[in-house]
């Protein structure tokens, strides 16, 4: 079946300030029935996955643009753009279950999609912290696969004191609540500049790069792991030991692997100057650019920007980020 899109928007444009202030207030509300996407059926041989109608999913929220110009009697002019969306993201309807598992990895699917939560949402175990000691490990009612000291503790959520699979829980969602930007150009007789910064808000990704670090034979811990592991010197309450790392019960969607891939980038920045007293060459400009020079960002991975399929999106499995770009350039007219 086609996909059905009802979507209903209440928008207003303004401008204030003698015309210096313009923008525009959007209100969206989409709902997409018969979702098409791939989902995973057991079959006689295994699991295959399967390109199917799965149910509805709204996505609502408010769009908002900003523009501000500004020219002053000296030749100084400056203009700024601001605009932001919010994203709410859920699951209303699934047909013929209750839920959908999806990316499936070290053994285990690590994302749900289920009514109520975001499409695609991490599902795992939360972490309650990491055994200091032996003791500590044996004093803990809790029972779980294994305790030891520096494994993790993972949180008896239904308080039955058995850690199981009726204790995982959503983790988050690739998803983020809000996208943002803003740019900013200035000019001064023949000089101009301009940058631009975007980001993201509220999303989360799957670390699955940590999770196969033992898959490959010449796979190494990274620098944030090793220099916070636990130890008998330094028994961390967030970090895993090295030993402990390298069991399948810690390397299983957790709190500890879903990581915050909010982040903040420097988009571009580009400044130059105009030439307009040169014989033969009405103008010529001489400029200096950069392309994503740097992205402020707290996840251990590569890069935040990470894709996927809808039920499978934010999975990092070694995610090359993309390169800066530096450009000088000289723009001549005739």
């Amino acid at each position: 079946r086609w996909e059905v899109v009802n979507e209903y928007d209440v928008g207003f444009d303004f401008t204030l300030s003698g015309n210096a202030l313009s923008g525009n207030l959007d209100f969206y509300h989409r709902t997409t029935n018969n979702v098409v996407f791939y989902a995973p059926i057991a079959t006689g041989g295994g699991v295959a996955e399967l390109l199917d109608n799965n149910g509805s999913v709204v996505n609502a929220g408010v769009e908002l643009s900003l523009r501000w110009t500004k020219k002053y009697e000296n030749g100084f002019a400056m203009n700024v753009g601001f605009n932001a969306t919010t994203v709410h993201n859920e699951v209303t309807r699934l047909e013929g279950r209750n839920y959908i598992p999806g990316a499936y990895v070290r053994g285990n699917y690590t994302t749900r999609t289920a009514v109520g939560h975001p499409i695609g949402s991490f599902y795992g175990y939360e972490i309650n912290g990491v055994y200091k000691s032996e003791s500590e490990a044996l004093l803990d009612p809790v029972d779980q696969t294994i305790k030891n000291a520096g494994f993790f503790h993972y949180k008896d959520q239904n308080g039955d004191q058995v850690i199981n699979e009726e204790d995982k829980v959503y983790l988050g969602s690739a998803i983020p609540w809000l996208i943002s930007g803003i740019d900013f150009g200035f000019s001064y007789r023949q000089f101009d500049l301009s940058i631009s910064i975007m980001g993201q808000l509220g999303n989360k990704i799957l670390n699955a790069k940590r999770m196969n670090r033992d898959v490959f034979t010449d796979g190494n811990y990274d620098l944030d792991f090793y220099e916070n592991r636990w130890t008998r010197d330094n028994p961390s309450d967030k970090y895993p030991s090295a030993a402990a790392y390298n069991y399948s019960f810690i390397q299983q969607a957790n709190d500890f692997f879903v990581e915050s891939g909010s982040f903040v980038r420097i988009q571009n920045i580009q400044a130059g100057y105009t030439i307009t007293k040169i014989t033969f060459i009405p103008q010529l400009r001489i400029y200096i650019a950069a392309q994503r020079p740097y992205t402020f960002f707290t996840y251990k991975g590569f890069t935040p920007e990470i894709g996927g399929s809808p039920i499978s999106s934010g999975i990092d499995n070694s995610v090359y980020p993309l390169q800066s770009v530096y450009t000088l350039g000289i723009k001549a007219n005739f």
